[in-house]
């Protein structure tokens, strides 16, 4: 029976709390994923990674929905949540994250959504056999090797066209996330440019972007 290990997930004790989420881990039932949930935004930070982990193999995002959609759950819970959405490449959890994102317009909520389908657009490519780095290491992340999957040309679609409607603050937000998740900005790159002549701020993002194309 779970029951032991569900019961705790409630213990005072932190390395117990810890310790539950592994066992129930184990179990590999998804139906304790709504259990796990609350303790996304678990005080102690190891117990918090500790669920995040366990979500992102119980939960197939209809939970992590449910804790973002929760004006009741905490900050903490909720970029736990996001954070498992944003590991989660499939099409339902790309859905979700479109659909809200065309019906949210507060910056605030706007960009733990871009962030998870920027992190999204891509997947670690299978083809590459774990070969030398070189003199000088990748630390760029959160993928080596880029490799599309079948939803990245709907996702940079959507972020493209987000960038393009997208005003000075949320546009140099999501310069940087480009930048950082080497998602190229085609066709906005012109608006990006315009923006840069009257907030110097924008060119370091510009200027790191630009050196990751080939013309």
């Amino acid at each position: 029976s779970p029951d032991p290990i569900l019961a705790a997930l409630k213990s005072a004790d932190a390395r117990t709390r810890r310790e539950a989420i592994v066992s129930l881990t184990r179990l590999g039932n998804v139906a304790h994923a709504s259990a796990l949930a609350p303790l996304l935004g678990d005080a102690d930070p190891i117990v918090a990674h500790t669920a995040m982990q366990a979500m992102r193999r119980l939960d197939d995002g209809k939970i992590s929905f449910s804790v973002i959609d929760d004006a009741g759950a905490s900050p903490a819970q909720q970029a736990g949540a996001f954070h498992v959405l944003s590991v989660s490449h499939r099409t339902s959890v790309v859905d979700g994250l479109l659909a809200r994102l065309a019906k949210t317009t507060d910056s605030s909520r706007r960009k733990p959504l871009l962030i998870a389908l920027c992190r999204l657009s891509a997947v670690e490519n299978p083809d590459w056999k774990g070969g030398s780095w070189g003199t000088r290491p990748d630390s760029r992340g959160p993928y080596f090797s880029l490799s599309e999957w079948s939803e990245t040309k709907r996702i940079n679609a959507a972020l493209l066209a987000a960038l393009s409607a997208a005003e000075a603050e949320e546009a140099k937000f999501l310069s940087a996330e480009f930048a950082r998740h080497r998602i190229k900005p085609g066709d906005a790159t012109a608006k990006l440019v315009k923006l840069a002549k009257t907030d110097a701020s924008l060119v370091p993002t510009l200027a790191k972007q630009f050196a990751q194309q080939s013309e």
